[in-house]
């Protein structure tokens, strides 16, 4: 495998292309590859490589091979692949799947501009994986480098986390558990873990119902003890009906329904205590207000922090549709005209030929009110209410 590199106008920087496998064969690229640059514009190579390892090498800002050979991260009695690599100031975090006697487990490492390796060589396992889908992936929260990776073990199949402090201990005492969410179809298909400046990172997935789900881990606490699939809204008659589902919830934990007119300021309607299980919940809203409402939910975590739902929105419209009704239908003289409403403002009413054409039209001041139609040409018309909010239409047949 060779690498190169063009200078910001598409010119060529170094001489020729460098070699980073050591000759290919064994060494060479089989399948995910990591290019990251540090600060004094090394460039560190990580790859899947044919022989079932993950490879690391380090090419210096002037082209020129950092280590004579590349750094084998993995133990080469297991297979390994799916690496992932990002760098922090000088040092380079990978993860990466191996699988051992059919199990897949996690495996972080950290390595300095040197060479050497923060934790045991050959990787530390940080999680039993899921070998199917299991895409690892590192973020950043604050000084920490936290890997996140598909779970399967006895606790959840869904999303775990783990990661490494800055003196290269690890982050939590066990595997944090993002989503178990699989325990109830809706498992992850793809998923995008985000930098924090803090200790905290922020994760998104896409469910297999279509849905986007989301969650956070912080370094002193567990992740956000509940997690919401989106919320979601129904308008019935004048009210409207608030639903969600949740995640991974802890006794103590509860809900807030919060509502607001303009999408800016939220009020609470209501606290609902969390059930302490996968749950599905649901809100009516018994007091919508005329026209557009806003609601979130804010989701109370029992050890004192609080996240928000996302923003769905719903539109009440008590006002009656205005309703046009004319009998007898077909007619031959005269025809009544009936509205299920007092006539608005600037109001009028056109028949229409078949054509298109205007054949009468006039104000009305009050209904019912009658149409002499037996001059009309026998057929099919149309006769059009509309006023300055609201207009319908029905069709009539003279014989």
């Amino acid at each position: 495998m060779t690498i190169d590199r063009l200078d910001a106008n598409g010119a060529k920087a170094w001489a020729s292309g460098v070699e980073v496998t050591g000759g290919g064969g064994s060494k060479g690229f089989s399948g995910n590859i990591s290019m990251n640059t540090a600060s004094n514009n090394d460039l560190y190579v990580t790859w899947d490589a044919n022989n079932g390892d993950v490879l690391h090498a380090k090419v210096a800002g002037t082209g020129s091979l950092g280590w004579a050979d590349p750094l084998s991260l993995s133990n080469l009695a297991y297979n390994s692949k799916r690496c992932y690599a990002r760098i922090r100031g000088d040092s380079t975090y990978v993860t990466w799947l191996q699988t051992v006697n059919g199990v897949t487990s996690t495996m972080l490492q950290k390595i300095g501009p040197d060479g050497n390796y923060a934790l045991p060589a050959g990787g530390k396992a940080v999680g039993i994986a899921n070998d199917y889908y299991g895409y690892p992936e590192i973020a950043f929260g604050g000084n920490n480098a936290v890997a996140f990776f598909s779970t399967n073990n006895a606790v959840a199949v869904g999303i775990g986390a783990q990661g490494l402090k800055p003196d290269n201990s690890l982050l939590w005492a066990a595997t944090r558990t993002v989503s178990n969410a699989y325990q109830k179809g809706n498992f992850y298909q793809d998923f995008v873990a985000l930098d924090n400046a803090t200790d905290c990172n922020t994760i998104f997935w896409t469910g297999f119902d279509g849905n986007i789900y989301g969650a956070n881990t912080c370094k002193n606490a567990a992740v956000l003890a509940i997690t919401t699939g989106s919320v979601k809204v129904e308008t019935v008659g004048t009210r409207n009906k608030i639903s969600w589902e949740s995640y991974n919830e802890i006794a103590g934990s509860s809900y807030e329904v919060e509502r607001s007119l303009d999408g800016s300021a939220f009020a609470s309607l209501a606290l609902i205590k969390a059930r302490g299980t996968n749950s599905s919940y649901a809100f009516w809203d018994e007091t919508a207000v005329e026209g557009t409402n806003f609601y979130r939910i804010k989701l109370n975590n029992a050890s004192g922090r609080t996240e928000y739902s996302n923003v769905v929105k719903a539109v009440i419209n008590s006002k009656k549709a205005v309703v046009l009704s004319a009998y007898p239908n077909p007619v031959k003289g005269l025809l009544t005209i009936s509205l299920n409403t007092t006539p608005g403002r600037n109001n009028g009413l056109s028949i229409y030929d078949m054509t298109g054409k205007v054949v009468k039209s006039f104000a009305i001041r009050s209904v019912p009110f009658t149409i002499d139609m037996i001059h009309f040409l026998p057929g099919v018309y149309l006769i059009k209410y509309k006023d300055d909010n609201q207009q319908a239409v029905i069709k009539i047949r003279k014989e």
